[in-house]
């Protein structure tokens, strides 16, 4: 399956990720998906957000590009 609609960049990643965050808290109760289920991937969007931010800073670091990697939403080895 080829990857052409998902975006290069890690910021762009983080875009489309938020975007389907919002149609995700649209639709959820309809598609009888708990809440607890819902505020966990908005944690996670959060905590990707957050982690990549300090990758991209000049406090990046080897554990901060490994705890970041280690988050479920999206990888940040390379700065976008």
């Amino acid at each position: 399956m080829g990857r052409d609609w998902y975006p290069g960049s890690r910021d762009a990643q983080l875009h489309l990720v938020e975007t389907w965050l919002l149609v995700f808290l649209v639709k959820a109760a309809l598609w009888g998906i708990p809440t607890e289920r819902v505020s966990a991937l908005s944690a996670a969007k959060d905590a990707a957000k957050e982690k990549l931010a300090v990758v991209k800073s000049g406090e990046r670091t080897a554990v901060s590009v490994v705890e970041c990697e280690a988050l479920p939403v999206t990888p940040c080895r390379d700065r976008a």
